[in-house]
């Protein structure tokens, strides 16, 4: 995340100059903050039914958080005239990419009882 923040705030500034520099880690501030949300939440949850609410919960948090501040961006146009929205999708797609292999991580890895006394026992 801070490379492509790098690459970013570069491009930004060579565009818009420092304050191009701002908006660029404001976007990427907000979208990090919506993905470690999502994540904190995801290693919290445990239980049968926790892998529907971690995926439920961490889209809310990872894309609601963005496209909030994306509402709220709108209405300054000098966060938009410097590329804000844009910023805020590429990084966006970079706290996803950044976050899928590390939310695996809270995954239960539990065999799946292949035994089929154990099967009929459920039934």
């Amino acid at each position: 995340m801070v490379a492509a923040w790098g690459v970013v705030a570069w491009l930004a500034h060579s565009r818009s100059g420092v304050e191009g520099v701002w908006v660029a880690t404001l976007t990427a501030g907000i979208c990090l903050a919506g993905a470690m949300a999502a994540l904190i939440l995801s290693s919290k949850v445990h239980g049968p039914n926790a892998a529907m609410l971690r995926l439920a919960s961490g889209m809310a948090f990872r894309m609601g958080v963005p496209l909030a501040a994306c509402l709220v961006m709108m209405q300054w146009p000098r966060l938009t005239d410097h590329g804000g929205l844009m910023m805020m999708a590429f990084f966006y797609l970079v706290a996803l990419a950044v976050e899928t292999p590390l939310s695996l991580k809270y995954i239960d890895r539990k065999p799946i009882a292949t035994d089929t006394r154990a099967r009929h026992e459920l039934v």
